[in-house]
């Protein structure tokens, strides 16, 4: 399981976060919502936390899908919005998944614990 970071309330008091559950295609939001996640989208996922760092459009592709998968930017642009949907992320404002314009797009976690979950 990867737990994403506490980010803070302008407060002060730290916001609860969700969890990403790979070996189980799962996100566990901090309300308790579960929500299954697509091949796709684990993939995805798979490809940013492996990479640690931010991605371009084409090594997302390349990564997740594959060489000559023919997967387009608003391909990758869909899939990144169901998942910042499911993990509860503003998309005007992303925590968890960032996007750098025209570049790609980076996975932001402060820790990593896999429970039963290969790479």
């Amino acid at each position: 399981m990867m737990p994403l970071p506490e980010h803070q309330h302008p407060a002060g008091a730290a916001l609860p976060t969700p969890t990403i559950d790979l070996a189980n295609y799962r996100i566990v939001r901090a309300d308790g919502a579960m929500f299954d996640l697509t091949r796709q989208e684990h993939r995805l996922l798979c490809a940013l936390r492996d990479a640690g760092r931010l991605l371009t459009y084409e090594q997302i592709a390349q990564r997740a899908w594959g060489y000559e998968c023919g997967y387009t930017l608003d391909g990758i642009s869909a899939c990144v919005r169901r998942l910042r949907r499911k993990l509860g992320d503003d998309p005007r404002c992303p925590r968890y998944l960032q996007n750098v314009r025209s570049v790609g797009y980076r996975l932001v976690v402060l820790a990593e614990r896999e429970i039963g979950g290969a790479r």
